[in-house]
């Protein structure tokens, strides 16, 4: 029996997998592009992202390991992209998500009077 992969060579599953590796590129680009846009981005979890790399890390090795361009090319794409989302999340985290005049003001809480 014949698989799919014979009809096409390794070269048509190579230059897919590098499509697919750059595709995901495309999904990570409005994350990275809002999160750079924005003075406070406070909805990056930097969990999400430090399991990216670990993903990207443990791809990349078995690509490696195989010699598969396409994995490593996924890999590597996520890789860069959850490194400058956290780069992005550590160089912000110092900031405060309101502006001053508003953590300066006093707040009075209002209770009925028995």
């Amino acid at each position: 029996m014949r698989s799919v992969a014979d009809g096409y060579g390794s070269s048509g599953w190579t230059t897919l997998g590098v499509v697919l590796g750059l595709s995901y590129g495309v999904m990570l680009t409005p994350s990275v592009w809002t999160a750079f846009r924005t003075a406070d981005p406070s909805g990056i979890s930097p969990g999400t992202w430090s399991i990216g790399i670990a993903e990207a890390f443990l791809w990349g090795y078995y690509g490696w390991f195989h010699s598969d361009v396409g994995i490593l090319t996924f890999s590597v794409v996520g890789l860069v992209g959850s490194l400058v989302m956290l780069a992005r999340y550590h160089s912000t985290r110092g900031r405060s998500r309101w502006p001053s005049s508003v953590l300066s003001r006093k707040f009075v809480l209002i209770s009925p009077r028995h």
